[in-house]
Order: structure tokens, then sequence, then C-alpha cells
């Protein structure tokens, strides 16, 4: 068994203060206590905000909120005993976020920012619609303790002609949990978890038909501070489909789950479908070191096999221009993957293509070995053997324990119909 430990629970959320409002029709004037005395923007709201207290955002259309200090009058964070929290008043007809507050050059409709030596805390959004913006939807960076959940985005990222941006997105981040969110029709990736941090929970959501990934892990050792690497993380019960296609000319590519340096990991119960790239890639790229010690169990990656749908499951050292430059850069370039288990999983493809394969070992230093700790058992492969299903270097001694200790299943009805 690998040594991974599941993410620490983060303390659920104090909320014990007061409850404001905010309403498209109220006044920045106003004290906010109740709905009749609402404030009339998100800004006003979250600069009303104590530690403890919600805003509680009525139906209707809004310009966004800025923390970033020189724009937001107050404290920005919360504490221990008292989170800050903004959350739709009616859960059933949430508001839509369609602009950002125009405070700042950045652009996005949410952004919860703080700097490298005070970082923003203990913050909860709560679903809130975010739509049509020109950077990333919901934006965290230099931030600690933050929840996001039941929230949507659509749409979010393009500017004209500028780079491309995320749906929910999170950078310098620790404790972060995101569940229950929909993130579609971005013009980057879905989710984007970025940047060197720690203990961080994605469950239960849904990203589909975004231009770059569905989940991307990206543990950039180049944006600095930062260690490059993501530790403690865990994935579970999200949906990824037909992410990758790219959009208005925007670079498509990147995994339905990308996975680039974490280090002690769980995903589990996850699924993918027809992503345009692969359906989940472990891979070093411009981080500071391979993916290790990683549980992989319980999903469902399912592609079409169509000549751009690729690999259910890939190994790879590059991502895009990077070919492991950062690591070679820094004398941290493994060459394999390290310590990743997959059991009980279940890979397969609709159409086979000429080429396809479900596993394939990109990594061009050799082969996959025992050695590496890289642990396939009980899994399913859509594919009638070995050497139809893996394709890659992968030395002798693997190529037999794979076949010992998985099953391999040509008829694609036969996998979804055992029990």
């Amino acid at each position: 068994m690998i040594a991974t430990k599941t993410p620490l629970p983060m303390p659920l959320p104090c909320l014990g203060g007061r409850k404001l409002y905010a309403a498209p029709d109220g006044n920045d004037a106003n004290d906010g206590l109740s709905l009749a005395t609402a404030f009339a923007t998100l800004q006003r709201g979250a600069e009303a905000l104590q530690p403890g207290d919600t805003l509680l955002v009525a139906p209707g259309n809004y310009a966004g909120i800025c923390t970033r200090a020189e724009f937001f009058h107050g404290e920005p964070s919360g504490n221990d005993g008292g989170w800050k929290c903004v959350a739709a008043l009616d859960p059933q007809n949430k508001p839509v976020i369609d602009r950002d507050a125009g405070l700042c050059s950045r652009r996005s409709g949410i952004l919860i920012e703080g700097t490298e030596t005070k970082y923003v805390t203990h913050w909860v959004l709560d679903g809130l619609v975010v739509v049509d913006q020109n950077n990333w939807g919901i934006d965290m960076v230099y931030t600690s303790h933050m929840i996001v959940r039941n929230c949507e985005a659509y749409r979010n990222g393009y500017n004209g002609g500028g780079r491309a941006a995320t749906g929910i997105f999170a950078a310098f981040s620790d404790w972060y949990v995101c569940e229950n969110n929909i993130s579609c029709g971005n013009f980057e990736h879905g989710f984007y978890y970025n940047n060197s941090a720690d203990n961080f929970v994605f469950r239960g959501n849904v990203s589909r038909d975004n231009a770059g990934c569905g989940f991307h892990l990206n543990a950039d050792y180049d944006m600095q501070p930062g260690k490059g690497i993501h530790r403690n993380g865990l994935y579970e019960h999200n949906l990824a489909a037909d992410n990758g296609a790219g959009k208005n000319g925007k670079h498509g590519g990147g995994a339905q789950y990308n996975f680039s340096g974490l280090h002690g990991g769980i995903v589990r119960y996850n699924t993918a479908m027809a992503g345009h790239a692969s359906g989940m890639t472990f891979y070093q790229g411009n981080s500071f070191d391979t993916s290790r010690n990683v549980e992989v169990y319980g999903n469902t990656i399912v592609q079409s096999g169509l000549p751009e749908y690729r690999n259910c499951l890939l190994f790879q050292v590059d991502a895009g221009d990077y070919d492991g430059e950062v690591g070679r850069r820094h004398n941290t370039y493994t060459g394999t993957p390290v310590n990743l288990r997959f059991w009980n999983n279940v890979f397969a493809c609709l159409n086979p293509s000429e080429g396809y394969r479900i596993v394939e070992n990109g990594w061009d230093d050799g082969a996959v070995t025992p050695d590496s700790g890289v642990v396939f058992e009980d899994n399913i492969f859509g594919a009638p053997g070995f050497d139809e299903g893996f394709s890659g270097l992968w030395s002798d001694e693997m190529r037999t324990q794979v076949i010992a200790k998985n099953r391999f299943v040509a008829n694609l009805g036969e996998i979804f119909s055992l029990k």
C-alpha cells in the first residue's frame, strides 16, 4: 500500500454572526441589515462583512468582488472563529455576476486576493453564478481556508485576443475546498489549482466543454514563492466530459484530469467521458518534481477512441513546450512515474482507432518497471490484451504483473454489465 493520507478535515465554517443583504434595487448607503435596506453591490456588502457574517444575495445581476488591498475598504480576512460568507439568498434562483467589480486590471468576476506576505483567509462562496468575465470567473490567489461550493461558472476567460482563463481558479491557496460546483464552456480549464499549495479537496464538481482541461493541477515551480509541488490532495466524485477541444482560436488539449507535481493524493470515484485529449494524465511538466505517492481507485475513464480523443491514462514528461525543462534545470527531473497505485478502475474506449491505446507511457527515458512503484491491480481495461491496450516502454516484469493482476475485456458492453 502506498503511503498517502486523506487531507485533514478543515474546520466547519463558523457563521454565527449577522445576516447582511444585497439586492439589485438596494442602495450602498443602506445598512444592509434587511432585504428592505439591502446594499446594491457585492463589493459594498463584502466590505461590510465582519468575521462570522453572511452576505445573502438576492436574485439578479451584479458586478463582482475584488479584495485587492488598494481597492478593498476594511479587513478582508475572517478567522478560525468567524468566517466570511457570500451566499445566494435563494439557492433555487442564484444571483448572476456578469461583470467584474471594475476596480483592478485582473478583471476576474470574484477576486479574493492577498499578497505573498499576507494571505486572505476564511471565506465561503456559496451558490453564486459567474459568467462572461474577461478573466477568471472565481479567482483566488494567496489565500488560505477557502470554500467554494454550489457555484457555477460559464464562458469565462475570453477577452478578445489575450490569454484564455479558467472558470474556477486558485493559486497559492492552502486549505481549499471546491465542492458541488459546475464549470462549463470556459476558454481555458474548468477548474485550475495552481502554484504550490497544500491540503485541498475537489468533490462532486462537474466540468464540461471547456477549451482545455477539465481539472488541471499544476505546481509551477517558476511561479515564486513556491516549492513546485502540491501536497495532500483529494479528488472524488467529480465528472469531466468533452473538455480539451479549444474555443474561438484558443488552444485545446489537456486531460480531463491533469496532475503535475502532486505529492500524496487520493483520486477516487471520478468519471471522465469523451475528452479531446487524455482521460487522466500524470506528468512533471514545469513542476519541481513528478507526481508521487498517489492512490487512484474506483474511477471510470471512457474515451471515444477517435483520433483526436487520446488515451485513457497517460504518463508524460512534458506539458506542451516544457519537456521537463524546469526539473532538468533544478536537477529534479525524474524521468519516471513514482509510487502510483491504480486499482479497481475502468479504462475503456468506445471505438478504438489505429494506434489508440488505453494506457500510454510517454516518458522518454526508459521503461516503466516495478521498481518505480507503479502498480496496476484489479482494473478493467477495454482491450483484448496488454499489447492492444498499452503503448510506450514497459519492462517485461511490469507487463507480466499487469496481465496477471488485471482484466482485459474486448467487448465494452461486457465491461458495463459486470456486477
